[in-house]
């Protein structure tokens, strides 16, 4: 069985296989393990799905704001990026980012207020003609952006799914030298008789 949540697919060749331990000489013990089973059943699948979440729900209220405020200079908008990404967020980080959206948000009612001018003077021309610029470079921008942070969420998947299949792993490798096992299978491929250890592999999860 594959190993599947949020959009996940662990292939064969993560989860699939056998799971060696000592004692080959002695090959009288075999369990298995159904690898998407034990995920399924584990506090792992629920930390996992919340810290997805929680990161996917960030890219959004970031490109919801970059939208809203399309006057980013081109350096704030790399160093937005920088910041909304960084992976962990340190308390700096976070402060960081507020700031320069603060910022921007300051520039974006700047904005709005230079162009119902009806009288603008020469600093107010200048101004306008450079946030409109900006207006211009982001808003060209904003595909871009979504694309980074798409493939950063295809990647933080992946990362997920590898972490929850070694882990899985490492739990029944773990539990078959406790219980003196010689060998387990995966996802009970090709084994008559073996004894089923997912619900402790789940619970050691």
């Amino acid at each position: 069985m594959k190993l599947s949540q949020l959009g996940w697919i662990i292939s064969a060749a993560m989860i699939g296989g056998i799971l060696t331990t000592a004692f080959r000489q002695k090959p009288e013990k075999i369990g298995f393990v159904d690898f998407g089973a034990a995920f399924s059943a584990s506090t792992l699948k629920q930390q996992e799905e919340a810290q997805f979440q929680a990161k996917a729900q960030q890219l959004r209220d970031a490109l919801n704001f970059a939208s809203l405020n399309l006057v980013f200079s081109g350096q704030q908008l790399q160093e937005f990026q920088k910041l909304v990404l960084a992976d962990p967020q340190t308390p700096a980080d976070a402060d960081a980012l507020k700031k320069l959206e603060a910022d921007v948000s300051a520039s974006s009612k700047l904005f709005d207020q230079l162009q119902q001018k009806s009288a603008p003077t020469p600093q107010d021309t200048a101004q306008l003609n450079d946030l409109a610029n900006r207006h211009n470079n982001t808003y060209n921008s904003l595909n871009n952006l979504q694309g980074t942070f798409s493939n950063y969420m295809a990647n933080f998947k992946q990362k997920q799914a590898q972490d929850a299949s070694d882990k899985i792993e490492a739990a029944a490798e773990k539990i078959a030298k406790k219980e003196g096992f010689t060998l387990i299978f995966s996802d009970n491929s090709a084994v008559y008789g073996g004894e089923d250890i997912t619900d402790q592999v789940a619970k050691a999860l």
